[in-house]
């Protein structure tokens, strides 16, 4: 195994670890579909659950979201296979993003899995925005990453 794997895996389980906490501790202190300012103006925190897809999409049809996530999951890991794989190695930042990508599926499948549904708990007050969890947060971060790391890596080759 290439020590590359290693850094991937780690941000990803670290990605699921703080995801399935921060949904946890959301379950057990927030009351459904209250809100409490956590930032006044900026965020609240706000429980709610989604059984579709992004901001609520095919609600009520968590069997299909499970299986298009576990797939999803499944080629984001062959993904990372293959990338790992090039040579030269990929960049740290290329790394961390498909670690946050990863880590931010199965975070949200785990929900799928054991809940029947994705628990929510992040709500931004300043725009009109779908609650979201960190998970959500991690699969963002990690596409940015990797545009990011894609960019640089033909920029380098020009």
């Amino acid at each position: 195994m290439r020590p590359y794997y290693l850094i991937t895996m780690l941000v990803a389980g670290l990605g699921v670890l703080f995801d399935q906490l921060s949904k946890s501790w959301a379950r057990l202190y927030l009351s459904h579909q209250s809100s409490c300012s956590l930032i006044p103006g900026v965020l609240h925190l706000t429980l709610t659950t989604n059984t579709g897809g992004a901001f609520s999409l095919g609600a009520g049809n968590n069997l299909l979201f499970t299986c298009l996530v576990s797939g999803l999951v499944t080629l984001i890991f062959i993904w990372i296979v293959r990338q790992n794989k090039e040579t030269p190695h990929p960049q740290l930042i290329e790394l961390l993003g498909m670690g946050l990508l990863l880590g931010g599926a199965l975070g949200n499948l785990l929900d799928r899995l054991t809940l029947g549904q994705v628990t929510d708990f992040l709500d931004l007050e300043f725009i009109s925005f779908p609650v979201f969890n960190l998970a959500d947060v991690f699969i963002d971060l990690g596409v940015v990453l990797i545009f990011v790391a894609t960019f640089l890596k033909h920029k380098g080759k020009k």
